[in-house]
Formats: structure tokens, sequence, C-alpha cells
């Protein structure tokens, strides 16, 4: 697995961490939610990652390497060498894991 860190506030803008990498297809976006909730951040995230499936959330704060982060988004872009991914879109989470048995996406023991 490989993983890339993009970092934005108000100060900096936006920030790259570490070297990038091409194809991700899991990007994990977590910020508070006047910033991921921007039209503009997110049409970066999506036209920096094209293809990629974005998973986003909000928070009060963000983790990025050792630094707790306010009014900022932390990006976490992945790229999986030999794991495949499957997606279900739901937005009611009351039966979220019978339809991940549904869908065989778990075990039935729950570990995948």
């Amino acid at each position: 697995m490989k993983s890339q860190q993009i970092v934005y506030t108000s100060a900096r803008g936006w920030e790259e961490i570490g070297p990038s990498i091409d194809s991700p297809q899991l990007v994990l976006v977590f910020g508070q939610v006047d910033q991921i909730d921007s039209k503009e951040h997110y049409e970066y995230i999506k036209n920096r990652f094209p293809g990629s499936r974005l998973i986003i959330a909000s928070t009060s704060g963000d983790i990025q390497g050792t630094s707790v982060l306010d009014d900022s988004i932390v990006v976490t872009a992945l790229k999986f060498e030999k794991t495949q991914l499957r997606f279900v879109e739901k937005k009611d989470f009351r039966d979220s894991q019978r339809i991940g048995y549904r869908q065989k996406y778990f075990s039935k023991s729950g570990t995948g």
C-alpha cells in the first residue's frame, strides 16, 4: 500500500506531504464542516484525484503526522497493490452489516 497526504489550512493553503502517488483507489477526507462544505475545496480534491473513490467526513480537529489541526482539511490518498476494494453507498446505516453480508463483502465473522 502507498499513501500520500495533502493538507489545507487557511493560513498556508494546500500542501502536499510526502511523495505523490498515481491513481489511488481511495481518498479519505477529514475536515471541519465549513471547510469540507466548500465547493472550491471539493473540486480541488476531485480534480487532484480523478477516478478515485472519495470518502468525506467532518471532524472537530484533524490529525496530520503528530499535529492536531483546526480549521483545516486532511486528505489521505491510498493506493493498494493487491487489495480489491468494494463500496456500497448507503445513507441509512442501521442495516449496513446486513447489506455487507448480502453483498458478500464480509464473512459472517465480520472480518472480511
